[in-house]
């Protein structure tokens, strides 16, 4: 299980303007502990409680692991794998990656196929990416229950800190103690060992 390295709390007056500061975060991707071993549609829904219907009708390209994803419902979540999360995208691109669209069978062998292998129900770690309005309408159900950033996009972010953040933040917890974030760069050690936990809060 990872263990930070610096754990954060970011004080914004509302959540959703503390999404928008850290949309970049939540594109890039970050980690979040999670029980392994179930499908795309089960760790969403019933692990971080996003609605159903919202994982069903407006979550509509998915990628596991670098392969586009028709069925949430049978692709498998294994330790480490990485999940990126679209609403529908424009184009042909967009037509074709779409989970179930009618231009999926073009992909041919990259997409994420069914395994039958058994996989441990556990704790493990996964790595999330929210592009486009997803970040907004779910990030929030993420950073206000905490997620990992490494060290490396911790850093790139803090040191040049989008206007949002400089805008809206209202102070940051580091360890506990309150700290300016131009001291966050120096704080944030290198290296994969050294990640940083964040968690978004309001006044």
């Amino acid at each position: 299980m990872i263990k930070a390295g610096l754990t954060l709390e970011v004080l914004f007056d509302t959540m959703d303007s503390g999404v928008v500061a850290f949309s970049s975060i939540l594109q890039a991707g970050f980690k979040v502990k999670a029980h392994i071993g179930v499908s795309i549609r089960d760790l969403l829904f019933n692990q971080f409680d996003v609605d159903a219907d919202y994982v069903k009708d407006r979550i509509r390209t998915a990628f596991l692991n670098g392969k586009p994803v028709d069925d949430f419902s049978t692709a498998m979540v294994e330790n480490n794998a990485t999940l990126a999360l679209s609403a529908a995208m424009p184009g042909l691109v967009g037509a074709t990656f779409r989970k179930g669209g009618y231009l999926a069978a073009f992909r041919g062998t990259i997409t994420h196929q069914r395994t039958d292998t058994n996989v441990e129900d556990r704790m493990g770690v996964v790595t999330i990416k929210l592009f486009n309005v997803l970040a907004k309408e779910i990030g929030i159900t993420f950073l206000k229950r905490g997620v990992i950033v490494d060290s490396n996009t911790a850093r790139w972010f803090f040191s040049d800190p989008p206007d949002a953040f400089q805008r809206d933040c209202k102070g940051i917890l580091a360890d506990g103690q309150n700290i300016h974030a131009d001291r966050l760069p120096q704080m944030i050690a290198a290296g994969a060992e050294s990640p940083v936990a964040l968690r978004l809060m309001t006044s």
